[in-house]
């Protein structure tokens, strides 16, 4: 007999995952449905791995330019092997830890592919075989995948970007087609830790469409303070982007907002922000009215506090 759930979400990147946990924090039977890893393109491939290839970037940056007072003998150089097994994992472990908020919080993980059976149910199939599920709400979050241009497909020498995440030798010269988040944090960690030669493509602006919730650290922040100025460093990088440069880019910081609608979830939020704050995390604890001047198009009805 098929499983019966009342939301099911198909994909486990950052919408659909936190569209499960608070849908599971409602209390609705809920399930996420994924064909390959928990945390999607943003954590396994995108966001989390680039700010890790970023602050290695960085740092032998800074080292190079003599920034940080310390005195070196010899050259420093890059030991880009080490870099991507250091990028991929701090993937794993954050991967790790997306399935430990479904585990905290009632959410059932399925690995493998959906595909609609009727307005109700899905069929997936998984490594063992396929099965049924039936659902009274569905959310479809599956996210984007980078498209091979017409006359150039994917090959040893056309890469998409996992490629250029997983490459432990860089040739001279690459391009970069492709100005957004991973664009410019690929080009970046590419000149700095080995490609002699690098050229980004973008036919608007740098980073166009982008935006950085820097409170959003609150609601990312890890247990382990290194993470959490892994994330502040590679924002500060994209800060600096236009400077360096010389190139306009869209890149802002807008902030974000997490509104809590019961003490225990108020108390939680508090609790964090203490943290972010020991962290150096810029955070502000808002009453319900504060938050609905800041974003006016919220409802407040039921809300605790909020965290901006």
């Amino acid at each position: 007999m098929a499983e019966s759930y009342d939301y099911i979400v198909i994909g486990a990147g950052p919408g659909g995952y936190s569209s499960a946990i608070r849908a599971a924090q409602l209390g609705l039977k809920t399930a996420v449905i994924e064909r390959e890893n928990a945390g999607g393109v943003c954590l396994n491939w995108g966001c989390i791995p680039t700010k890790a290839l970023l602050t290695s970037a960085h740092l032998m940056h800074k080292l190079q330019a003599g920034k940080l007072g310390i005195a070196i003998e010899g050259k420093v150089k890059a030991d880009l092997p080490s870099i991507i097994d250091r990028s991929r994992q701090v993937a794993s472990r954050l991967q790790t830890g997306v399935k430990s908020l479904f585990k905290k919080y009632g959410v059932t993980l399925i690995e493998g592919s959906a595909a609609f059976v009727s307005k109700t149910q899905l069929k997936v199939k998984t490594a063992t075989g396929e099965t049924q599920v039936n659902f009274k709400n569905v959310c479809i979050a599956t996210g984007a995948r980078a498209r091979a241009l017409p006359s150039l497909p994917f090959s040893k020498k056309v890469w998409q970007y996992r490629d250029a995440l997983v490459a432990k030798e860089l040739p001279e010269s690459l391009t970069v087609i492709g100005g957004g988040a991973i664009g410019t944090s690929l080009a970046y960690h590419l000149g700095r830790d080995g490609a002699k030669d690098v050229l980004l493509v973008e036919k608007a602006q740098l980073t166009e469409g982008c935006t950085w919730h820097a409170a959003g650290l609150v609601g990312q922040l890890r247990g382990k303070k290194n993470l959490t100025r892994l994330m502040q460093n590679s924002v500060a990088v994209f800060d600096r982007l236009e400077a360096e440069t010389g190139q306009a880019i869209s890149w802002k910081k807008v902030g974000s907002l997490r509104l809590a609608s019961s003490a225990a979830r108020w108390s939680e939020i508090q609790r964090s922000m203490g943290q972010a704050k020991s962290f150096g995390v810029e955070c502000q604890s808002l009453s319900a009215a504060e938050a609905r001047k800041l974003f006016p198009y919220i409802t407040t009805d039921g809300v605790e506090g909020a965290a901006y």
